[in-house]
């Protein structure tokens, strides 16, 4: 079960991101993934479109094309190794929140 989720606007550093887990889903067949930022802060983020290989991937990057802070509300784009093409599939997604312990 997550946490609360904070969709004030707040932001972390891409330098900060230290890990991700998958996230049970969102509505309409959105995948999400929690990032872990930090010392202890956690992102939920949802998919806005197609990232077929997110389940299955080991690691994920951002393409924030220069831009190092990562802010709720903000659509970014995600990178997720292919197994196909042996590059990386751009998805993209919008960060919903913080997640808050109770």
């Amino acid at each position: 079960m997550l946490a609360n989720l904070d969709t004030q606007r707040a932001c972390f550093q891409q330098r900060e991101i230290n890990g991700y887990a998958n996230a049970p889903g969102g509505s309409g067949g959105s995948e999400r993934i929690v990032v872990r930022a930090g010392v202890r802060e956690e992102w939920l983020l949802e998919t806005t479109g197609a990232c077929p290989e997110l389940d299955f991937s080991r690691a994920v990057a951002f393409d924030t094309r220069g831009a190092t802070s990562i802010c709720t509300g903000d659509l970014e784009t995600l990178l997720v190794p292919s197994t196909i093409s042996g590059g990386a599939d751009r998805c993209p997604v919008r960060v919903l929140g913080r997640l808050i312990e109770n």
